[in-house]
């Protein structure tokens, strides 16, 4: 008798991860396709350069990375001693994995191109403070002296 509790114990083991594994995946692809399209406002905000729309869409983009955060959590619950590509295979989802996997990496691809861009405008704006109190450019400007260390004179740029 105990043989068989034991069989059937080991079969709601099983059929745990048929049933929620899927699931996951399935909330995994609609939150890496909601979080792709956030990357892409991100972006616009960038670029238009409106602090209030970066504000809304970073805390939007938080959200987002932190429920894909959960649902990795949830996923790796069902692993056991098999690895994700095990299990995946075992339950023959192997093709919304791949899609899933391709969303993420668009998502990497985004994201940091996003960052290069905000890289980018810090630098800027690091070079305009620094041109506004009188220290020095960007190596390799030529200054008045032909030299590349730049050396600029202070003088008053304004008066009240």
């Amino acid at each position: 008798m105990g043989d068989i509790a034991q069989m059937t114990n080991q079969d709601n083991q099983l059929s745990a991860p048929a049933e929620a594994v899927p699931q996951i995946v399935e909330q995994h692809i609609s939150s890496a396709i909601e979080l792709l399209e956030i990357l892409q406002q991100e972006r616009q905000a960038l670029i238009s350069g409106k602090p209030d729309a970066i504000e809304k869409v970073c805390a939007s983009k938080i959200k987002s990375v932190n429920t894909f955060k959960l649902l990795s959590e949830k996923l790796t619950q069902y692993l056991g001693n098999e690895t994700i590509e095990q299990l995946i295979t075992r339950i023959g989802i192997q093709q919304r994995w791949q899609q899933l996997l391709s969303l993420a990496t668009e998502c990497q691809k985004h994201n940091l191109a996003n960052g290069a861009l905000l890289d980018e405008r810090q630098n800027y704006v690091r070079h305009a403070i620094k041109c506004l109190f009188g220290h020095e450019a960007r190596p390799g400007v030529y200054g008045r002296w032909g030299d590349t260390s730049f050396r600029p004179e202070r003088r008053m740029i304004a008066s009240a």
